[in-house]
């Protein structure tokens, strides 16, 4: 939204909000399948012939959501604020105002997190074997294991106001409560007023984990050859990051 000049008048209350978009999703899949054959071959002057057989199983499921927030944002050249019985109340919103006036019993910023989560695990084995007349017969195994986890919890915008060189003349009579938001002027000292009962913040921490975990196994025997098996685990990820979204008052 942008004005010229924006008067805001409500004697229970003035609230402006952003808008918070949220999206679930939830997918199960599985897999079975198997397969049987004869198998002939030829070697000069001799041939053999074989039985063949698979079979191969697997399941997965994943589950995530996420709820995002667009900032409401106003771009005014004077803002003017009245509510001596309520709040102005800026919930994911930002306004950037040239000049800010106003009397308010309490203000209130609150900025929003995105957030996103996210869980999937996956499994798949498989066996298959032969057996040839007259020289024995093999087999093996494999199975395969992946799971992967994400939780971020992250704030991209700050709620707040912004004031421009004409600074501001604001009265809070009762409290101020800024939850990681930011009140900043451009204007000189000299230029801005801004006077509450109380002031109270808090800090808003941000987050982002990832964990992934990949296990294959496979084995095997030929002959009369003993078993053979192998195991690997790449890809494995456990990763963790940690930031700090401040209430700022100043600059």
């Amino acid at each position: 939204m942008d004005a010229d000049k924006l008067h805001l008048s409500a004697p229970k209350g003035i609230e402006i909000k952003g808008v918070k978009d949220s999206h679930d999703n939830q997918t199960k899949e599985q897999s079975a399948g198997g397969n049987v054959g004869v198998f002939v071959g030829f070697n000069g002057n001799s041939y053999g012939i074989g039985l063949e057989a698979g079979v191969n199983v697997g399941r997965g499921n994943s589950n995530s959501s996420s709820n995002t927030y667009q900032n409401s944002v106003i771009n005014v050249n004077k803002l003017e604020t009245f509510s001596e019985e309520g709040a102005l109340v800026l919930d994911a919103a930002v306004i950037n105002a040239g000049r800010w006036e106003g009397v308010l019993k309490d203000v209130v910023f609150n900025s929003r997190q995105d957030t996103t989560r996210y869980k999937s695990e996956q499994m798949q084995a498989g066996a298959s074997g032969s057996i040839a007349y007259g020289s024995g017969g093999g087999a093996s195994v494999s199975m395969g294991y992946n799971n992967a986890k994400m939780n971020m919890a992250q704030v991209n915008e700050q709620t707040g106001v912004h004031v421009g060189k004409e600074g501001m003349d604001v009265t809070v009579l009762n409290h101020t409560q800024n939850n990681g938001g930011i009140l900043t002027s451009d204007a000189p000292k000299s230029a801005n007023r801004f006077s509450t009962g109380t002031y109270g913040e808090s800090h808003i921490k941000n987050h982002s984990e990832l964990k992934t975990r990949n296990i294959s196994v496979s084995g095997g025997t030929g002959g009369f050859n003993p078993m053979g098996t192998l195991m690997s685990l790449p890809g494995n990820r456990n990763e963790r990051e940690q930031s700090t979204t401040y209430a700022t008052v100043g600059g």
